[in-house]
């Protein structure tokens, strides 16, 4: 009967820590939308609606840092994503103190088409801070408002090659990316 007591006290704990975790999510997305023309904070909403906290996973770094995983459901998939072969994630990286400092919409592309349904464990923990994965594919990061930020391509667990999305004038001083 105790283990029974001890084992849900656990997992009160960890629903409890979720919920707080959710909330801080939720917060740091409502403060993203600040400044933005209505249709990118739109994406931050849809974004939000999507996600699929039941399968958060969090995944240690480097100087007590985290790094929190969220798959996103196939609707926004179907409705933002072009390339259906497509693993989303939100992937926020938390500080130490548990703010949070940075965070993405990350596109795993695997190489062979079907081979994942999701992003291995400790993929991400592998990219910041080893460079060597264990899967091939493509991994696009896009913020959380729809700009493509990076992509990152790794063949034989190593990175092959990289590229950065960088924001240009046109002849009339307009920014694209």
């Amino acid at each position: 009967m105790m283990l029974i007591l001890i084992s849900c006290q656990k997992e009160v704990i960890k629903n409890n820590s979720n919920d707080q975790l959710i909330s801080k999510i939720n917060s740091w997305l409502e403060k993203q939308k600040t400044g933005l023309l209505a249709f990118k904070a739109a994406n931050i909403d849809l974004l939000r609606e999507n996600l699929e906290y039941s399968n958060l996973r969090v995944e240690k770094s480097t100087g007590g840092d985290q790094i929190i995983i969220i798959p996103i459901s196939e609707k926004f998939d179907a409705q933002k994503i072009s390339n259906k072969n497509s693993i989303p994630n939100l992937v926020l990286l938390l500080n130490s103190s548990g703010e949070i400092k940075k965070g993405n919409v990350v596109l795993f592309q695997p190489k062979t088409n079907g081979i994942y349904t999701e992003v291995p464990d400790n993929t991400f923990f592998d990219i910041f801070n080893t460079s060597k994965v264990k899967c091939d594919g493509r991994f696009q990061f896009i913020s959380v408002a729809g700009h493509w930020d990076y992509q990152l391509d790794y063949s034989n667990g190593s990175l092959n090659s990289y590229g950065f999305i960088e924001a240009q004038q046109d002849s009339n001083g307009t920014t694209r990316s």
